[in-house]
């Protein structure tokens, strides 16, 4: 036996096993056998080692309070030149949802993807589906810009999501950050009650009829034939916002769920939530300390309509 051996035999029971601070955590516990406790005590050392992580000291462990979903649940994360926002976003996920979430980076042509260097945006956002277990990326491999790109993290996730069985998928945009335990759990339960396609709110900033940065998929009813292509990879000239609204109109019943979580909108402050419109970068980089990684120079708070390159697409 030998540290490498008791992480193979742990892998093969499906069982998580992560590095805290000098502690070594494993998740669901109830798997483990025995024998294995054992040998984790006596390779303590060496599995620390193994288990060092870039930057920090390895996940937090999952809350007490984690409770399993009711239904099989995924998250898609929208991505575009942040790998920063990208990794916090797993570490939330996978400490409030539960560390075996499966999670979805639809990247929208990040720099680096046609010039590998090794240390561009792309590299770094395809380090992270080999540093975390469950993760993966699908990139576009032409820009389609931020409306277009809203889209393609939907069509993405939900064909991903299908394919895998899920049933409630999450989509969030990179700088949407949730930190509350089960919120993905709860979430895809209420939706599953409230038998309506979707989760989301209304937002009285803008005055959009629902919001794109977070939502809740009813993975069956958003991929039936004669929707799905409707939100294929490409440039929109209109708000994805009022593309989504005008899906649920016309073709998913006319209503959806609204979702507590995210309050009233974009720019106002809700509990919980942290936005870029109401969230300063002090705050974020607290919530990356808290979560024992640090924010690179990737990350900003400012908004994606003043940075050079933009598209609205």
């Amino acid at each position: 036996m030998s540290a490498q051996n008791v992480l193979a035999n742990l892998n093969e029971l499906g069982v998580r096993v992560w590095r805290s601070g000098e502690n070594i955590r494993f998740y669901p516990a109830e798997l483990v056998p025995e024998p294995l406790l054992d040998a984790l005590k006596v390779y303590k050392a060496d599995l620390l080692g193994l288990l060092s992580t870039e930057g920090g000291e390895g996940e937090l462990p999952p809350p007490l309070s984690l409770k399993a979903a009711d239904v099989p649940v995924a998250v898609v994360i929208g991505s575009y030149n942040m790998p920063s926002a990208v990794e916090l976003q797993i570490r939330l996920v996978r400490h409030h949802c539960g560390p075996d979430t499966p999670i979805l980076i639809a990247d929208d042509n990040s720099d680096g993807m046609m010039d590998r260097t090794g240390d561009t945006a792309y590299d770094r956002l395809e380090w992270l589906q080999h540093r975390y277990p469950n993760v993966v990326m699908w990139p576009s491999v032409q820009r389609v810009g931020h409306s277009g790109g809203d889209l393609s993290a939907l069509w993405k996730g939900l064909q991903w999501a299908k394919a895998t069985q899920v049933k409630v998928l999450a989509k969030l945009s990179q700088r949407f950050m949730i930190d509350r335990t089960n919120w993905l759990q709860d979430g895809a339960r209420l939706l599953a009650e409230s038998g309506r396609p979707l989760a989301s709110n209304a937002c009285m900033s803008t005055g959009f009829p629902l919001r794109t940065e977070a939502m809740l998929l009813d993975v069956a009813a958003w991929t039936q034939p004669g929707l799905i292509a409707d939100l294929c990879p490409r440039p929109i000239t209109i708000a994805a916002e009022q593309a989504l609204i005008e899906e649920v109109w016309t073709k998913l019943g006319g209503t959806f769920m609204v979702w507590e979580l995210l309050g009233l909108g974009r720019a106002v402050w809700h509990p919980d939530t942290y936005w870029h419109e109401v969230t300063s970068l002090g705050e974020y980089h607290n919530l990356a300390d808290k979560h024992r990684m640090p924010l690179r120079e990737d990350f900003h708070v400012e908004p994606w309509r003043s940075r050079p390159g933009y598209i609205g697409g």
